[in-house]
């Protein structure tokens, strides 16, 4: 490898909730590759995430990569024991653990999500090697949006991924993105250089108001890209942490139940009878993105069989509320643009569950005929889109041993490659969803009052100039916030009406003052740069552990 990030030195990873993908872009001028191999049919449909914990201790975490080409779906493996099967690991990471039966202690969610990207590499690797190349262990893994604000949680993610060691050689993680963004940089690269001449996209500014329904969660985004050579800008985002395809299998597990127990006089009463109508409707749903009906044949005890057949109409009208959810977010992601004045030039659905035709059909009746709706790669569009960011990453590489997390480059280096982007869009260029800013003393105000340095919208990273704080003690603990709606540039707030981010501790001579600037990074970071009165300067990370934030003060 060389000493700087190529476009084929680095994975773009989708650990999905249902399926996870692994591209590498080998060629800039081609879509980005899937890396799995061929044998077990996984590069249209993914890698199943699903993980089996193995009693009595949790460990060792069996991810159904394996197992898929030969015999279908991996969990028929488990299927006497389905209180042990983890879908949807990401929903739960907010969660840390979860107890299931028969383990002796709760298991760490992190350790499950690592598993799944263990596996999902090491299948890439094997790909790898079977084409004589050499295995990566460098990445980009793309997020959910709805985990954006959660800074604590993006650095699990990521410390969870760092973990794993393959072949000997530890991954590493590059960056991360958000999904709708990935989404959106594969679809407009896609539309501006490989697809056909007469829909090719020629002009210098165009925007995609992405639609992400995935298996757990829905996230949308307003992306733009403008001219040659200038970065794409993630300009708004947001997310529903509990829509995604497993709610709508959710409901179809109802109604065939409902059948079942009305006409059949039967309802499951175990784990393992509840599991199997659930992949009945997972059947059910995968066939109406076709079919106007499915119809279902229904093992009931005793060896008989019940037959039950669901429209797609009576579908749409489960799903509705469901759907509701997602146009609702889609209408204010609208009204965004609106009062922003972005013109959006086309809707773009990504996410397994997207295909539903309910989907693109309620799509259509919000945006009317003004705005294109469009139905791209469902499933590989957002490891397409990592991918295809990793290449355009201009960075030198750093030992394992000296990587300090995400986007953690010296200034040196920061200097050095700063403008030299290596392909033209391939940059994802962010702005401030919050304004950041300090809880400062204040005469008057009990709790002080909290003053935003960094406005609302600014692009990032973005640095404040520096504010003058005071100390009595041999310490300062700058206290960081941010706002919870709309903030004007320079407005202060009382600290319970804003979101609390972190207290970071400095060092500081007793009975002073000292200087903060503060920076909101592009990873959603924040960098808090505490210089002395006798010059001494230190800088601390929301990203870094609580012992590197103390270290300082000799706790």
């Amino acid at each position: 490898m060389t000493d700087r990030y190529s476009a084929a030195d680095v994975f773009g990873c989708d650990p999905g909730n249902g399926f996870g993908y692994v591209s590498v872009l080998e060629d800039r001028e081609a879509d980005p590759r899937p890396m799995f191999p061929p044998q077990y049919r996984l590069e249209k449909v993914g890698m199943p995430t699903t993980a089996y914990l193995t009693p009595p201790t949790g460990e060792p975490i069996e991810v159904f990569s394996r197992e898929f080409g030969a015999g279908g779906a991996a969990e028929r493996r488990h299927a006497d024991d389905p209180e042990r099967l983890i879908p949807a690991v990401k929903t739960r990471l907010q969660e840390e653990s979860v107890r299931v039966r028969g383990i002796e202690a709760p298991v760490e969610v992190d350790a499950i999500y690592a598993a799944i990207v263990r596996d999902l590499v090491s299948l890439a690797n094997e790909q790898r090697r079977n084409m004589g190349k050499e295995p990566i262990y460098d990445l980009v893994f793309a997020y959910p949006a709805l985990f954006a604000d959660d800074l604590t949680l993006l650095n699990r993610m990521s410390r969870s991924i760092e973990s794993v060691t393959l072949d000997g050689h530890p991954l590493h993680v590059v960056d991360r993105l958000p999904e709708p963004g990935a989404v959106a940089i594969d679809y407009l690269w896609y539309m501006q250089h490989l697809a056909p001449e007469e829909i090719r996209i020629t002009r210098d500014h165009f925007t995609v108001l992405v639609y992400d329904l995935g298996h757990g969660t829905f996230d949308t985004a307003i992306v733009t890209a403008r001219s040659v050579g200038e970065p794409y800008q993630l300009l708004w985002k947001s997310s529903l942490p509990d829509v995604g395809g497993q709610d709508f299998d959710r409901v179809l597990a109802g109604e065939i139940g409902r059948v079942l127990r009305e006409e059949h006089g039967y309802t499951p009463d175990n784990a393992l009878e509840r599991e199997r109508l659930r992949a009945a409707a997972v059947e059910c749903k995968h066939e109406l993105t076709d079919s106007d009906r499915s119809l279902r044949h229904i093992q009931l005890p005793g060896g008989r069989y019940a037959n039950v057949t669901i429209t797609a109409e009576r579908f749409e009208e489960l799903g509705a509320p469901l759907l509701a959810q997602t146009l609702e977010l889609m209408q204010t992601a609208l009204q965004v643009a609106q009062e922003r004045s972005i013109a959006i030039d086309a809707v773009v659905l990504s996410g397994g569950a997207s295909q539903m035709p309910m989907v693109e059909k309620g799509l259509r009746q919000l945006v009317g005929d003004a705005i294109p709706v469009v139905l791209h790669r469902p499933g590989e569009a957002v490891s397409f889109g990592a991918a295809r960011y990793a290449g355009g990453l201009n960075r030198k590489k750093k030992p394992a041993e000296t990587y300090s997390g995400p986007n953690s480059v010296s200034k040196d280096e920061e200097a050095e490659t700063k403008g030299q982007a290596l392909t033209p869009n391939t940059v994802l260029e962010q702005f401030a969803e919050h304004a950041f800013g300090l809880r400062l003393p204040e005469a008057g105000r009990r709790d002080g009052v909290v003053r935003f340095l960094i406005p609302q919208g600014e692009k990032l990273p973005a640095q404040s100039g520096p504010i003058r704080v005071s100390s009595a003690s041999d310490r300062v603990r700058i206290e960081l916030y941010r706002s919870e709606g709309s903030t004007p540039p320079g407005a202060e707030a009382e600290p319970q009406a804003c979101a609390s981010v972190m207290r970071i501790p400095f060092s500081v001579p007793a009975g002073t003052w000292c200087e903060v600037r503060l920076t909101a990074l592009e990873d959603g970071n924040l960098q808090v740069i505490c210089r002395t009165k006798d010059g001494t300067e230190t800088v601390k990370s929301t990203a870094d552990p609580w012992e590197k934030l103390l270290a300082s003060e000799g706790e």
